[in-house]
């Protein structure tokens, strides 16, 4: 792997992130400044955290650590994308779709982040 850009989650959230700013590009006026701005900073933090991990990569507990930040930042994407399924600001579909791409997000870093690290992986987790 020559690049952060090879790695299928990385493009997975660079997906999801594209679809959350057009996702945005319709909420309110009003919303700019709060859950417009936190869901778009959230969602690129994945991507951006994903990007500056792998330039540490020769580090490994610095790697697995911003791809930890990364994981966050899904979590915190998917926690603002219900607030806008209750605003009204997404469809039920939209929420969905892209809720469980954030959580396949968070699946793969998990065992990008166990990879990293040098964990092993067991059925049991």
């Amino acid at each position: 792997m020559s690049s952060y850009r090879d790695l299928k989650v990385f493009a997975i959230a660079e997906e999801v992130d594209n679809e959350i700013f057009l996702l945005t590009k319709r909420f309110p006026k009003p919303e700019i400044y709060s859950l417009t701005d936190q869901i778009r900073r959230s969602t690129h933090s994945i991507v951006a955290n994903i990007a500056e991990g792998y330039g540490r990569k020769f580090y490994p507990q610095e790697y697995a650590r911003f791809l930890t930040f990364s994981q966050a930042s899904s979590h915190e994407s998917c926690e603002h994308l219900k607030a806008a399924l209750r605003r009204s600001y997404c469809s039920k579909e939209e929420y969905i779709i892209l809720d469980d791409k954030l959580d396949h997000i968070g699946k793969m870093l998990t065992l990008l982040i166990r990879k990293v690290r040098g964990d092993s992986l067991t059925k049991n987790e």
